[in-house]
């Protein structure tokens, strides 16, 4: 089964945004702090005067409703572990980390599950410090981003602590700093009552982590044993490629061999699309 997304005209900015915060159970006025935009954006949305929104603008808010514009989201194996793991974790309020190779659709399954209400997804990134990680962790939650480091984890803290099974969804979490790591640790030791979280990352994620909980880094042994359980993600089998490939115009009885090896979702479509180029595709 799959799930198609078209790009979208500004025009259809209004619905989906509407769409957008009755899905997520939030306010105009937080989906405003979460996108970054102004009020007037908002208004000149809502009163349909497009001409005042850039495409530069609209790009950005199409990338926040919907990472997965113009892609085919196919319910793989993986898909549907990731699809699990969150729903387990947002029930049982569980730590649980997912790891796979780049390209193997940890990102776009999470974004997927992220559009579900109570569920906040933040991406990190390498040069994240303690402050912009929780800058980000406040902005998901569309709070404002005042105060001392102190302040924003209580803050985030009183928030989850409000909602109802509320899940939390760390993307990239390989690239998560000992600073950030300890941070999260305080929000969930603080919250494992009421909130799941989920964090997905490259595969020495893991070993990261249980190298230097050996090491006895200061935080990482406590951290690993707040981790419920642990996901690894397989990669495409045979059926799931020929399920796609045939999806995209090809046969599997006649094309398969070209496209067998490519068991990373990501490395199956730049296949496609470079055969596409090249050869005029099918």
């Amino acid at each position: 089964m799959k799930i198609k997304d078209k790009m979208k005209d500004k025009t259809e900015l209004k619905s989906l945004i509407n769409d957008y915060c009755k899905d997520k159970g939030i306010s105009k006025a937080d989906f405003a702090r979460r996108a970054g935009v102004s009020g007037a954006t908002l208004s000149s949305i809502e009163g349909g005067r497009f001409d005042l929104i850039s495409e530069t603008m609209a790009n950005r808010l199409f990338a926040l409703l919907n990472e997965a514009v113009g892609q085919t989201i196919y319910k793989t194996r993986d898909f549907n572990a990731v699809q699990k793991a969150c729903e387990v974790a947002r029930q049982h309020h569980f730590m649980i980390g997912i790891t796979g190779d780049t390209g193997t659709g940890k990102t776009t399954a999470l974004t997927h599950f992220a559009r579900n209400r109570g569920v906040y997804k933040i991406t990190l990134t390498k040069s994240m410090h303690q402050r912009f990680f929780l800058d980000a962790f406040l902005k998901e939650l569309g709070q404002e981003c005042y105060g001392s480091l102190g302040d924003k984890v209580a803050k985030i803290v009183d928030f989850i602590n409000a909602k109802a099974n509320a899940l939390i969804l760390i993307d990239e979490a390989g690239k998560m700093t000992p600073n950030v790591m300890l941070l999260l640790h305080d929000i969930r030791e603080a919250t494992r009552f009421n909130c799941g979280i989920v964090m997905a990352g490259m595969p020495y994620f893991r070993t990261n982590l249980e190298r230097n909980a050996k090491r006895q880094q200061v935080g990482f042994a406590e951290f690993m044993r707040r981790v419920n359980l642990w996901q690894e993600l397989d990669g495409l089998n045979r059926t799931e490629i020929e399920a796609i490939i045939e999806d995209k115009g090809y046969s599997k009885e006649t094309d398969m061999q070209q496209f067998a090896g490519f068991r990373r979702f990501a490395d199956l479509e730049n296949k496609i699309l470079l055969d596409n180029i090249l050869n005029g595709g099918i």
